[in-house]
C-alpha cells in the first residue's frame, strides 16, 4: 500500500489575493449563518481584522460603525503592547533592569545547621564513598 500524500501548502482559500477573495466571498456571504461576519471572514480567508472589514465594505456589507471604531483602537493598542514587550525584553533593557539577587542555600546546609543549633543530635553525614560490603 502506498503513502498517502501529504497538503503541505495552506488552505485555498488563505492563498487567494484580495480580487479572489471578493469574488468567491459574494458566493460566500448569503450562505454564512454565523453571529459576527467579519470574525468569520478573517477566519475562512486568513487576513486581518482590518483588512476584513475593508474587504467587507467593499462588498456593501453593512458594519456597525462602533463596532469598527472598537476594532481600530483594539489593533492600535496592540501595536503599543508589542512594542513595548519587544523593548522590555530587548538585551539592553535586560542589562539596565534593577535586579536583586538571592541565594538560596542547599537543603542539606539547612538540615545541618537545623541539627547543629536544635536539641535534635548531633549530624552524622552519609559517607557515600565506602563501598558496599564493608561496614564503618
Amino acid at each position: 500500500m502506498s503513502k498517502k500524500k501529504r497538503h503541505t501548502s495552506p488552505p485555498r482559500f488563505h492563498r487567494m489575493k484580495r480580487a479572489a477573495r471578493l469574488s468567491n466571498a459574494q458566493a460566500w456571504l448569503p450562505k454564512y449563518d454565523g453571529k459576527n461576519v467579519v470574525r468569520g471572514y478573517r477566519k475562512r480567508y486568513g487576513v486581518d481584522l482590518l483588512c476584513a472589514i475593508a474587504e467587507l465594505q467593499m462588498l456593501n456589507v453593512h458594519l456597525d460603525p462602533i463596532y469598527i471604531e472598537r476594532v481600530h483602537t483594539t489593533v492600535k493598542n496592540q501595536i503599543v503592547r508589542k512594542a513595548t514587550k519587544k523593548k522590555a525584553t530587548s538585551p539592553d533593557a535586560m542589562l539596565e533592569a534593577d535586579t536583586v539577587f538571592v541565594y538560596i542555600a542547599p537543603l542539606h546546609n539547612a538540615v545541618r545547621s537545623f541539627h547543629q543549633f536544635t536539641n535534635a543530635g548531633p549530624f552524622v553525614p552519609v559517607n557515600h564513598t565506602a563501598k558496599a560490603g564493608k561496614c564503618c
